[in-house]
């Protein structure tokens, strides 16, 4: 039974490097990859198909925009947020 004896072992290993592991230590703009969003020429952004998971004041978020959306500041305070964070690390390079 020296099988049984190693996945013993090796499910309470592999179980706490999965626990440990689990949720991103990023911010929101660590978490943003430039290549995967665009500036409008009205100062908006366009995105599609994205997802970010950031932690911002000890919380975890994830954020997923799917399909062709526009990032314009003005649906609340993620959007306003995100908006910034684009126009801080993206703009100078588009």
């Amino acid at each position: 039974m020296r099988v049984r004896r190693w996945g013993v072992v090796l499910f309470p290993v592999a179980l706490a490097f999965a626990i440990g592991g689990c949720g991103t230590k990023q911010t929101l703009e660590q978490a943003i990859n430039c290549d995967q969003f665009k500036r409008l020429p009205d100062g908006t952004w366009s995105a599609k198909d994205v997802s970010l998971d950031y932690v911002r004041d000890g919380t975890e978020y994830q954020s997923n925009i799917n399909g062709s959306t526009i990032i314009t500041g003005k649906k609340g305070n993620e959007d306003a947020l995100l908006l910034a964070a684009l126009d801080k690390k993206c703009a100078a390079g588009q």
